[in-house]
């Protein structure tokens, strides 16, 4: 890999540029311009097909050399260049690359962060780094549900009234959204987080932790509102429902944030088929309402906080 990026400096640092005054105008400071032989684009194929072989990995560029020569590249129109910002590299910044995200936010390169062709787009997960998150979670609730079976003991970890009244078994609020007392339950759900968390995974703007955020506070609010509902004191609850309709809520978000409106439209309209089974006795709407309508809330606060964040940045850089 420093091999790969040793080779990629070496040839963008000989690049052979059209115009010294032009360049010297458009390449920000951070660029040690000496370090570049201003003529023209020689071997910019050679570049892009260097990078293409690398699947565009953006792990492989050093991001204060590479950027501000794509930035020259696009504003030239030059196809290459403009076909692999658009489609490869912004990926990253959309896809929960928290390094490449405060690259961006560092060196101000908004026109690169309010692109809204691209921002406007909702992304469908290609490959196994698109869903990292995704699968982990999956893999650790096949393997959990299995060790509870095997030994018989998914009764402690479920949500229980009476246990929790008479016990004080407090830890089974965060227990059972990890723990499913059918296998249909579990396969129904691992379903949905394959379809509806990998999508919110990819088009999540605010890393992982956000994710995780989002899934956990939602369980937990699921969960406290059908304890909160339960009636009856044997009634008892199990499964990660909660949370995947928390991120189902927060991706619908985003759908509206995008302003892609079909899609918000679709989300809603199979967040409604499933509620409306949930109607059924030995179904815990509860969790599955109130962890949608919480992973919308807890989305919505996290573009709010960030957003606040980065205008008390900006007040801060521009003050004198």
């Amino acid at each position: 890999m420093e091999d790969d990026l040793l080779k990629l400096k070496e040839t963008i640092q000989t690049y052979n540029l059209r115009e010294s005054k032009e360049i010297k105008q458009k390449v920000p400071d951070n660029i040690d311009q000496d370090d570049l032989n201003v003529k023209n684009f020689i071997i910019i194929s050679e570049i892009f097909q260097f990078w293409a072989n690398h699947k565009y990995n953006t792990n492989l560029l050093d991001y204060h050399i590479s950027f501000p020569l794509l930035r020259k590249l696009v504003q030239v129109r030059e196809p290459i260049a403009k076909k692999v910002f658009y489609d490869e590299i912004i990926k990253h910044l959309w896809g929960g690359d928290p390094l490449f995200v405060k690259f961006l936010i560092r060196e101000r390169y908004d026109d690169y962060v309010k692109l809204e062709s691209y921002k406007s787009r909702i992304h469908i997960p290609k490959s196994f780094n698109d869903l990292k998150l995704t699968f982990f979670l999956i893999l650790f609730l096949i393997i959990l549900h299995f060790i509870l079976e095997q030994n018989n003991i998914v009764v402690y970890f479920r949500l229980e009234r009476i246990k929790i009244f008479e016990n004080y078994e407090i830890w089974r609020y965060f227990t059972s959204m990890f723990a499913h007392s059918l296998r249909i339950h579990l396969v129904v759900n691992i379903c949905m987080l394959i379809f509806f968390s990998s999508i919110f995974e990819i088009n999540n703007l605010f890393s992982y932790r956000s994710y995780i955020i989002i899934y956990l506070i939602s369980g937990l609010v699921g969960n406290f509102f059908f304890f909160a509902f339960s009636l009856e004191g044997g009634d008892y609850g199990a499964g990660a429902s909660g949370c995947v309709f928390g991120i189902i809520g927060a991706l619908t978000i985003i759908t509206i944030k995008k302003q892609r409106y079909y899609w918000t439209i679709i989300l809603l309209l199979i967040t409604g088929i499933f509620l409306f089974q949930s109607l059924d006795p030995e179904i815990n709407f509860s969790a599955h309402l109130f962890g949608f309508l919480t992973g919308m809330i807890v989305n919505l606060l996290i573009y709010r906080i960030n957003s606040n964040k980065q205008k008390k940045k900006y007040r801060i850089e521009q003050s004198p």
